[in-house]
């Protein structure tokens, strides 16, 4: 594995949080939620983008990355140092800032649309009322399909026969 980068970071997860917020706001984000669950922090932001005349809302949610890392810690019942794994969050939380960064420039300079550069963390509810990222749904469905054309992320609605649709017929009388 390749040196981690930002591995000589200095800068405490509680900074980095604020400048992702700030980050987030400069990009005319301006729902965001930092939530601490189990022991895993999760950041979620909604975007508002206008389809077709109509404005729609999607979550995006983002976990720092778990990166592991020896550290000597003194054990005071040994009395004694002891090589310990800790979750380097200072290294977790300048990755995550750097990619959030990237990816909203990209967005910015119009080399991709927030929802296409963004699409593994949009944030999906399914029938069922499990919430979960599209990206991790694509995994799931990759993982048990054998046949990449039996391949579905999210469940569908299949589409309707013709005889099924209903039609709205409007006669608008002819003024001379």
């Amino acid at each position: 594995m390749n040196k981690i980068p930002y591995a000589s970071t200095k800068v405490a997860p509680e900074q980095t949080k604020a400048e992702i917020e700030k980050l987030l706001k400069e990009h005319g984000i301006k729902d965001i939620q930092w939530t601490m669950f189990e022991g895993r922090t999760t950041l979620k932001f909604l975007h508002h983008v206008t389809v077709k005349g109509v404005e729609r809302t999607i979550g995006f949610t983002f976990q720092p990355p778990i990166i592991p890392s020896t550290i000597r810690q003194y054990n005071n019942k040994t009395f004694r140092y002891e090589k310990v794994s800790i979750n380097n969050e200072p290294v977790a939380y300048r990755l995550l800032f750097w990619y959030l960064k990237s990816k909203l420039e990209a967005v910015e300079y119009g080399l991709q649309s927030m929802e296409k550069e963004f699409m593994a963390h949009i944030m999906v509810s399914l029938p069922t009322g499990e919430e979960s990222t599209f990206g991790e749904k694509l995994e799931q469905a990759l993982e048990h399909s054998a046949n990449i054309s039996e391949f579905q992320a999210l469940p569908y609605e299949p589409e309707k026969s013709a005889s099924e649709q209903k039609k709205v017929i409007i006669d608008v009388p002819k003024t001379d």
